[in-house]
């Protein structure tokens, strides 16, 4: 229940669809650790061409885990169907961080797309008040939440800009005022010719 103060964490599943049942379910994926809140948990599935699997993960409306290396919040995640861990993931064989970290520094990623052609994530993520954001998460890199942002806390607190921390990778775009991104496709239908391959998202607000 939300408010209710527990401990909470997203977790991704694999079973096997028999007719109308589903059969042999198995957790192989888990946000750690577990929070008290109910918002931000990410939970988007984008298989790319080689068969990983990302997974987007919030940061739980508690800022520090996104750059916390022992947590897999705040965080793009990859893993192999099975929840193994690939061999060549940026962490892997590294003390103190998590192995089935892909890129860290992000708030609420709430999309996630394989571009059609280069076959590389793109994900979308909900900014604070405005800064929302389109990231290309590469390898390793950190984003910077919560100490960049293109927006400001909800208090009216300022947070730096991104270009003042040319340490953390910035968005391949952003938007101030808010637009409160939604769901995000690559348009690979024949339709609209001149949109082939162009990203697509709605928006909640602005």
């Amino acid at each position: 229940e939300a408010g209710d103060g527990g401990l909470k964490g997203g977790a991704v599943a694999r079973g096997r669809l028999d007719g109308n049942e589903l059969r042999d379910v198995t957790v192989i994926w888990r946000q750690v650790p577990k929070m008290t809140g109910s918002g931000h948990y990410g939970g988007r599935l984008a298989f790319a061409p080689d068969g990983k699997l990302f997974v987007t993960s919030g940061e739980r409306q508690h800022f520090d885990p996104a750059q916390d290396p022992t947590s897999n919040l705040g965080k793009i995640v990859r893993i192999n169907p099975d929840g193994s861990i690939p061999d060549d993931n940026p962490f892997v064989g590294k003390s103190g961080i998590r192995a089935d970290v892909w890129s860290s520094g992000h708030r609420n990623p709430l999309g996630a797309a394989i571009h059609p052609q280069s076959g590389r994530l793109w994900i979308h993520e909900m900014g604070p008040r405005h800064g929302d954001e389109v990231n290309v998460p590469e390898p390793g890199k950190n984003y910077g939440w919560p100490i960049v942002s293109n927006g400001d806390h909800y208090d009216g607190r300022a947070i730096p800009d991104h270009p003042t921390r040319p340490e953390f990778a910035a968005p391949a775009y952003f938007w101030r005022p808010a637009v409160s991104p939604s769901g995000l496709i690559f348009y690979t239908g024949d339709r609209f010719a001149g949109w082939r391959n162009s990203l697509l998202l709605g928006w909640l607000s602005s």
